[in-house]
């Protein structure tokens, strides 16, 4: 650890702990103890397969530290659909994904047929557009997932329409969600966030393409993240470190750091 505690009080919001299908790095229950030892604040479980709200509830109580669930609308959970997208919120989920692995722009990126779309003839779909009514009415975030650049674009304009304030662009660094500047600059005019992972496919850091981001774009709306999980990564406080270290490093202030990990994330998660 360095001589200041980066971590204190930092959020994090896109993580893949076990148990999963794939192996992982760590527990849920590792996680929060290692986030409440280096007094992170708190965490958003994410999982491509099943939603996380039971494990959340179980750790935090187990732990003291604050966890939370998600759900990602991938096929397991039978895609668009509202009545899991109901459930989940009355479970107290604080993000509903769009499809990742399960979404036709992630599976086109990997040459597999198929896939969800989210649109339908250049429109929102009908079981999509229910359940952005939810996900106004109880004020969670929506999160992008592996939606294409145009299945963004067009959902979160519908999602503004509908009332919903807390949109995430999920890892616009990404190779196959990769947003131009162009892209990106147009997508703020919604007011969304974008959530910088600290890691590509390949388990390569970002870092330096985060940096150009946010020197063409700024910092004010952006939550800084690991999307770590992978057994091939350090644990979540080693990287969330050197991720943070590196910034610093290369002129983003700590006022900003704290801005992108603490007090955006805090906002989206109703901790503020």
């Amino acid at each position: 650890m360095v001589e200041r505690n980066l971590l204190n009080g930092v959020i994090e919001l896109h993580v893949h702990p076990a148990p999963d299908i794939q192996p992982r790095k760590f527990t849920d229950m590792e996680l929060a103890e290692q986030m409440k030892e280096v007094q992170a604040a708190a965490v958003v479980l994410k999982s491509h397969t099943f939603p996380t709200m039971a494990r959340a509830e179980i750790v935090s109580r187990l732990t003291g530290f604050s966890v939370f669930g998600s759900i990602t609308l991938n096929d397991e959970v039978g895609g668009f659909n509202p009545a899991a997208v109901e459930a989940a919120l009355n479970l107290g989920a604080k993000t509903v994904w769009m499809p990742t692995k399960s979404a036709a722009n992630h599976r086109k990126y990997f040459n597999l047929p198929g896939g969800l779309h989210a649109l339908k003839d250049g429109k929102v779909d009908n079981g999509l557009d229910s359940i952005l009514h939810m996900i106004a009415d109880r004020d969670v975030i929506l999160s992008t997932g592996h939606l294409s650049f145009e299945e963004q674009r067009v959902v979160i304009e519908r999602a503004r329409d509908l009332g919903v304030k807390k949109i995430v662009i999920d890892h616009p660094e990404l190779a196959l969600t990769r947003l131009t500047v162009w892209q990106q600059r147009y997508l703020q005019i919604f007011g969304v966030y974008f959530l910088r992972c600290a890691v590509y496919l390949d388990l390569s850091r970002s870092y330096a393409d985060v940096l150009k981001n946010l020197t063409e774009l700024g910092c004010s709306d952006t939550v800084l993240s690991t999307d770590c999980g992978n057994t091939g990564l350090p644990s979540w406080p080693g990287l969330m470190e050197e991720y943070l270290q590196y910034l610093l490093g290369h002129g983003v202030t700590e006022e900003e750091l704290n801005l992108m990990t603490k007090v955006n994330p805090a906002q989206l998660i109703n901790l503020l």
